[in-house]
């Protein structure tokens, strides 16, 4: 936890200015400017700044249509009986106490909202503490667990990738955007992420092309998308885009992304050299929308007969 002392006011700038600025912030055109936590973070040092109840209030009715947040009032509870019945708290003081930790409670509620996924097995709870003129949060745990969520997530499909070299190319591209970050933002939030890459990145183990991914769901899967292969492959972008979105709808294939399947193609020796560094330059694979031709199916129902009778 970390403190923030009462004392300090880090925006020069009225109440009705700081709150327009949230507004700002909360809207789509925002991210244009802003990755999503360093986003949340000046949110909440904004919030910390207003010294306007009415304000105040407005933010707190925010907090309150999140589902994913404890007990707002509980926690409000807690501030004004706790902490800010103190004698030796003035009414600005109380003011200024209350916006520190609402502008806490707002950012950790935006984390959450937006890594859901890593809070479903858990994950930080809010809290706070006050201690003389210092309000302790518990902000900087809860990044730590978002880095930390964020990095696992990034090394599993690290992983997947089929040879070293593939691998570092991506490690040295997750780098490379978090130090663009860092200069973008004037933020070094993730610099230990940005160390622990680099050292991962020094230290990949080869890794053995017999050893593969065996991407297949379902027994006899492999045996029709051969035959599809073979005879259907005409346009290798929008055909294997095909092949690959219609499998993995049907369960038959790993959702495993554009990189990793390429990848897959080119150790199976599907698609040549060339063919392999085309279809990576893509970027990513064309949708099952955008590729479901009525001759494309005719020809999957076709090979994939044994298995959709």
């Amino acid at each position: 936890m970390y403190p923030i002392s009462i004392d300090d006011s880090q925006v020069n700038c009225d109440s009705t200015s700081i709150y327009q600025s949230i507004l700002w912030l909360l809207t789509d055109d925002a991210t244009q400017e802003y990755n999503p936590p360093h986003r949340f973070i000046l949110i909440g040092e904004l919030v910390g700044n207003i010294n306007d109840p009415k304000f105040l209030s407005r933010i707190t009715e925010s907090i309150r249509d999140f589902d994913c947040m404890p007990d707002c009032d509980e926690i409000l509870k807690v501030l004004d009986t706790k902490y800010l019945s103190r004698p030796e708290y003035s009414e600005k003081d109380c003011l200024k106490t209350r916006a520190i930790v609402i502008g806490a409670l707002f950012r950790y509620v935006l984390l959450r909202n937006f890594y859901s996924e890593f809070f479903e097995k858990g994950g930080p709870a809010f809290c706070f503490d006050i201690k003389k003129r210092n309000v302790f949060v518990n902000s900087d745990e809860v990044l730590d667990f978002i880095e930390l969520k964020s990095s696992e997530i990034l090394l599993d499909y690290v992983k997947t990738l089929p040879s070293r070299e593939s691998q570092k190319d991506e490690v040295s591209n997750i780098i490379f955007l978090m130090a663009e970050n860092s200069l973008k933002y004037k933020s070094d939030v993730f610099s230990f992420e940005r160390d622990m890459w680099k050292e991962i990145k020094d230290n990949l183990p080869t890794v053995d092309k017999k050893k593969s991914i065996y991407p297949f769901l379902k027994g006899g899967a492999e045996e029709c998308f051969l035959i599809f292969r073979k005879n259907f492959i005409v346009d290798l972008y929008l055909d294997y885009s095909f092949i690959y979105a219609k499998m993995t709808a049907l369960g038959l294939f790993k959702k495993i992304g554009h990189v990793p399947f390429v990848d897959w193609l080119f150790i199976q020796k599907y698609i040549t050299d060339s063919q392999h560094q085309m279809l990576l330059n893509k970027g990513q694979l064309y949708s099952l929308g955008n590729t479901n031709s009525a001759n494309r199916v005719n020809n999957f129902n076709y090979a994939f007969s044994n298995l959709i009778k």
